[in-house]
């Protein structure tokens, strides 16, 4: 697997990856593979959450739609998170998996500059995936703090 062919996460597990195993190892820690998955599940999670809270937003704009929304609220909630974290959870078994020997490729990614570049793109991620919900809240006319 060259860089050019790697999607976003899996360069983004990779940079993780290779970040956690230049670090000592204390007993409790989990292993850079194990990181990876968890920073990767962490970007994902938020990324699916900001881009799947826009078509809530959609629904709540009906009337009909509004009234089912809020009468189930609580389920509503529930299943949205925990089928948030189910989908973010098998992306990023995926992308670890796609990744077959990532030692081979700790030196091309162990490099400072690949680590900036792994910080901005959870910033990124994380700033477009708070924003875009409220930029939908904004046009479709909601109320916005």
């Amino acid at each position: 697997m060259t860089t050019n062919s790697m999607t976003f996460l899996q360069s983004y597990f990779l940079r993780c990856y290779s970040a956690e195993a230049g670090k000592p190892r204390k007993r409790l820690d989990f292993s850079p593979r194990g990181e990876a998955i968890f920073q990767t599940f962490l970007l994902t999670s938020i990324s699916l959450i900001g881009l799947l809270s826009i078509p809530g937003l959609a629904l709540l704009k009906a009337e009909a739609t509004q009234q089912f929304m809020l009468s189930y609220r609580s389920p509503i909630t529930i299943c949205a998170g925990i089928s948030t974290c189910l989908l973010a959870y098998v992306i990023s078994r995926r992308v670890s998996a796609s990744v077959l020997d990532p030692d081979r490729l700790v030196p091309e990614f162990a490099t400072r500059r690949q680590q900036i570049v792994g910080h901005v793109q959870f910033w990124s991620v994380l700033l477009v995936s708070l924003s875009a919900p409220f930029a939908m809240a904004v046009l479709y006319g909601y109320p916005v703090p």
